[in-house]
């Protein structure tokens, strides 16, 4: 079962390749990005700085795409694939070789030869102790023989050690001397651009040996290696090795030469991609009611208590997992999603409330009443004119079915909804199509659900909510 989004198809057959589904609108962004690796003629590191979850890996899919769609050479390497090697150079190396191969840089088989003949003395190994005293404490060492061996045997370890040094540094500066060689083949004024993936998803000591080797081994012109992390995430990966009271930004700063943040993006926009390329979507496809305007109503849905409570993207990622997962699980009769989001939500931002409300559905007039704090003109209108409609539609869907599970207070809840129509939307321009339109939707609603059917639906919802809510969704 996949959490994250999938993918975006990024096909070169459309007409706008690669931002044909750029939904987070990063094509400004890689064009302005790409101005800079392109004209810098030193080597440079390039962190690209976006907590889990916000589309790193699909940023840089896509800049690779621009970039060879514009015919420059580019890279792409998992750390996160390969992080089960000892030593994170063996599989870089490879992906170079790899590269190398495809531009012919070299005869057949003439790169891989001298890259093996350097690759056992540069990269990591289990380090030889020589001589181990396993029962030290235990054994009086007195004999002056048994002392002389061992002064004998320090001091042939001490120089092998040296010895060993001394050839780990004439082979790296031939392996520098190889890289560089190897990038003779570019273009004239053109850089090679390695892609260095999920770095903050690696265990701790396989991110800061990659670091290290890029910084010692890869410090070369026409070399710009771009790190997609999330970098206070990586910190912590450094603390975990280093202690917490280590300065792990500073330690970064070693090996970072510029540290760019992708820009937050657009909330709504970011809700449909995640949609958009999620399991949710499949599953909406299975619904009997699975047409256009039932999937906006889910996106919408999700952006109004996003907006309602200010929520951060790693909060709007726990809840459309926390749906995801309910309905992988449930049967497609036995949920009602803006139901099930209101319930999650209203759980999660007043749980007083949410268990006084799943106790008695006669109090949804104050569930109601919540989900209205705070929503003054501004913040509910503000930036979103166009989407005014929608965001309506959304409170009247929460409300309408709540509506049903207490009819004794329906009066009361129509003059809740009548007062958030005026007041907060329709001040200035009042519209009574709109509103007329969410008096049939009511109907609707009404003719699908009856009291006894809502209340039994909410129960069950309630039962698959407080069940997940057991599972600890990591999101790093």
């Amino acid at each position: 079962m996949r959490i994250k989004p999938r993918d975006i198809e990024i096909n070169p057959n459309l007409p706008k390749y690669p931002f044909d589904n750029d939904l987070l609108d990063r094509e400004e962004e890689i064009k302005n990005l790409t101005q800079i690796i392109c004209k810098v003629e030193d080597p440079l590191v390039l962190a690209i700085n976006a907590p889990w979850g916000t589309g790193k890996t699909t940023f840089i899919n896509l800049w690779r795409a621009y970039l060879q769609k514009g015919k420059f050479k580019c890279i792409c390497f998992n750390a996160w694939e390969t992080d089960y090697a000892e030593d994170p150079l063996i599989p870089l190396v490879s992906e170079f070789g790899k590269w190398i191969d495809k531009e012919k840089g070299y005869p057949t088989g003439e790169w891989n030869k001298r890259i093996k003949k350097l690759m056992p003395k540069i990269a990591k190994h289990a380090a030889l102790t020589g001589v181990k005293i396993a029962t030290y404490g235990l054994i009086n060492i007195n004999s002056e023989k048994i002392k002389e061996m061992l002064a004998d045997a320090t001091g042939e370890m001490a120089g092998d050690l040296v010895e060993q040094f001394n050839e780990k540094s004439e082979a790296n500066e031939k392996f520098i001397k190889l890289i560089e060689e190897s990038l003779k083949q570019l273009p004239e004024n053109q850089n090679l651009v390695i892609f260095i993936d999920e770095l903050d998803r690696c265990r701790p000591t396989y991110a800061i040996e990659l670091l290290e080797r890029i910084k010692h081994l890869f410090n070369i012109k026409r070399l710009v290696f771009v790190l997609s992390t999330d970098t206070q995430q990586l910190s912590h990966s450094i603390c975990a090795v280093y202690g917490n009271n280590f300065d792990a930004k500073k330690y970064l700063n070693r090996f970072i030469d510029l540290d760019y943040s992708l820009k937050e993006p657009d909330l709504r926009k970011y809700i449909q991609w995640h949609f958009e390329n999620s399991l949710i979507n499949d599953y909406h496809k299975k619904r009997q009611y699975g047409e256009q305007n039932k999937k906006n109503l889910l996106i919408n849905l999700i952006f109004f208590f996003a907006r309602r409570f200010n929520l951060k993207l790693r909060d709007v990622n726990l809840l459309m997992t926390r749906v995801l997962l309910i309905l992988l699980s449930i049967s497609l009769n036995n949920v009602y999603e803006p139901i099930l989001i209101t319930l999650l939500a209203l759980r999660e931002q007043n749980k007083q409330l949410y268990d006084e409300y799943i106790a008695n559905p006669g109090t949804a007039d104050k569930v109601i009443s919540f989900l209205r704090q705070n929503m003054s003109e501004n913040e509910a209108i503000s930036g979103m004119e166009d989407l005014r409609y929608d965001y309506l539609e959304v409170f009247y869907e929460i409300c309408n079915f709540l509506i049903i599970c207490d009819r004794l207070n329906q009066k009361t809840l129509n003059k809740n909804l009548s007062d958030f129509h005026n007041s907060v939307y329709f001040k200035k321009d009042y519209n009574m199509d709109e509103f007329t339109s969410m008096r049939e939707r009511t109907d609707e609603i009404s003719k699908r659900f009856d009291s006894s059917e809502a209340i039994q639906l909410i129960k069950t919802t309630v039962q698959y909510i407080e069940l997940f809510n057991r599972i600890n969704i990591n999101i790093n």
